[in-house]
């Protein structure tokens, strides 16, 4: 805990600072710059990674330097789905470090008041029973196929923590959990379970196949939290919250892997069989947050549900294959 209060007297204006977001061209980041601009933030700086290489602390601090923003919020990320992050689990922790340490490093060297640091849901460790309370995060490992992704963005708590404490640095995590809509990476690698199902079930109507093959069991359950309301979420935590502690992004509700199947399914309009392969990695049973902490900081709840998130995302998935 540094000397800070948890929340701020008074929200933070954004709209008369200098704000950076990194992988602003990204799915989570680009909704991000999309909410500051609603709310009439006209300084909004969108570093590329050609502009900003989050990978090199000397680059990061140059750029840091140069432009001298206010606050930064860290959207990038490398991460991908199930298979994504099994075969590249180290490399998934060493970019996920190398990005949080070289902001946190440039933060505080170069007069950045406030850091606001996406994390995710899966940082919790494997034997928590849902809802998980923000209390449990260091109760345990990460484990299963994204426990790299997962042990460096739950660290980034940490490397914020020890910067607000060599001087006035103010940070924000948030841990949202599956985000899910339009925009959302589709190719195979790198989608998560919800793209790579409005993908499988979209192109199984247009081709017309009766038969889909989803990974696992389908009994695992999860939460999912549309983009646009995570994009609310953080914005809201960088303009209330002024310490480095967890706040859960999500909506308190469970859906299993086998109902979001066939939630998409109807979405799509596809009528066909679903084959499970149980031979296929399923990840940690449940994952489901506690969100008092983010409605009591926050003074907020999702707007979307996840019937109107999911017809929003096949829409929208609908038009990019037709285009193709």
């Amino acid at each position: 805990m540094t000397r800070h209060h948890a929340v701020l007297d008074r929200m933070r204006d954004l709209t008369s600072t200098c704000i950076a977001v990194t992988g602003a061209g990204g799915f989570v980041g680009s909704r991000v710059v999309a909410a500051l601009r609603a709310r009439g933030c006209a300084a909004v700086l969108t570093p590329s990674r050609r502009d900003c290489n989050l990978l090199d602390l000397a680059h990061t601090a140059a750029w840091v330097q140069a432009n001298k923003p206010d606050t930064i919020i860290h959207c990038a990320a490398a991460t991908g789905g199930i298979a994504w992050n099994a075969a590249h689990g180290l490399d998934a922790f060493r970019d996920n470090m190398l990005m949080i340490l070289s902001l946190a490093d440039a933060a505080c060297a170069h007069g950045v008041s406030h850091v606001t640091h996406v994390s995710t849901s899966i940082a919790y460790p494997s034997h928590t029973q849902p809802p998980f309370t923000e209390d449990e995060l260091w109760s345990g490992r990460p484990g299963g196929p994204t426990a790299g992704y997962a042990h460096a963005k739950r660290l980034g708590q940490v490397v914020l923590e020890l910067g607000s404490r060599s001087g006035d640095l103010t940070a924000a995590v948030v841990m949202p959990a599956n985000v899910y809509g339009s925009g959302a990476r589709m190719d195979p690698d790198r989608a998560n379970v919800v793209g790579a199902m409005v993908r499988r079930f979209v192109d199984a109507a247009s081709r017309g196949l009766q038969r889909v093959e989803c990974w696992g069991t389908g009994t695992p359950e999860r939460e999912f939290i549309h983009v646009d309301d995570v994009a609310e979420g953080i914005v809201r935590a960088t303009e209330r919250v002024t310490v480095p502690e967890p706040i859960n992004l999500g909506t308190g509700r469970m859906c299993s892997i086998r109902e979001l199947a066939e939630r998409v399914a109807s979405a799509a309009e596809w009528t066909g069989t679903i084959d499970w392969d149980a031979s296929r990695p399923d990840g940690v049973p449940s994952v489901c947050c506690d969100v008092s902490r983010m409605r009591s900081q926050l003074d907020w709840m999702p707007a979307m549900s996840l019937t109107d998130g999911l017809r929003e995302m096949v829409d929208w998935y609908q038009g990019l294959a037709e285009k193709l």
